[in-house]
Order: C-alpha cells, then sequence, then structure tokens
C-alpha cells in the first residue's frame, strides 16, 4: 500500500463528474457542440490548491475507460496526487452546465 502524503498535504476524497457544457452565450437547446471538463467539487478543490501552491492528492476511483483516463489526466495536468485514484469497471457522473449569456445582476 503507497503511504500516505505527508503532513501539510490535503487529500480530497469524493467522486469525480464530467462536466458538458455549450460555449459561452450558446443556450443548451442551440448548442451544436458540448466542451468536456473534468469537476466535482472534491476535485475542484485538490485542482484549486495544487494551482496555489499547496500539495494536494485526490482519494477517489475513476472508470477504466477513456474517460476515466480524461480525468486522471486532468488531475495530473493540475498537480494533483493521483497515486489514491483506482481505475474500476463502472461508470462516471455526468452533468450539463450552461454558462450565462449576459450579464449577471448583482442586486
Amino acid at each position: 500500500m503507497t503511504a500516505l502524503p505527508k503532513s501539510g498535504h490535503v487529500v480530497c476524497f469524493g467522486e469525480m463528474l464530467a462536466r458538458l457544457s455549450p460555449e459561452a452565450g450558446t443556450p443548451l437547446a442551440r448548442a451544436h457542440s458540448l466542451a468536456l471538463a473534468i469537476g466535482g467539487a472534491e476535485a475542484n478543490v485538490a485542482i484549486a490548491l495544487a494551482s496555489l501552491g499547496q500539495p494536494a492528492a485526490m482519494f477517489s476511483s475513476v472508470p477504466d475507460n477513456p474517460l476515466g483516463l480524461r480525468a486522471l489526466a486532468a488531475l495530473g495536468e493540475a498537480g494533483v496526487d493521483r497515486r489514491f485514484v483506482r481505475r474500476a469497471a463502472g461508470r462516471m457522473g455526468l452533468y450539463l452546465f450552461e454558462p450565462p449569456s449576459g450579464p449577471i445582476g448583482g442586486g
């Protein structure tokens, strides 16, 4: 078994998700293509921490298929430790996100 990261490291535990979204300003109802991004609250935190220079690791499971490989790559590209992410048979959660198409009211 791999040892846990040293003191000062943050280990994030949770489900990784695939996010599909149209180009900014394009409603889902009119979109002809969708961009793929990897997310999930805990993965987002791990990626944000790594971007700030804080050592972070992800503890999760991803499917043993191309989508799971993409999720692992996204973590690696961000500098997140992936030693605790296992690949196994299964599926990955998916969500759709429609970026705002106009000004966001401040109240």
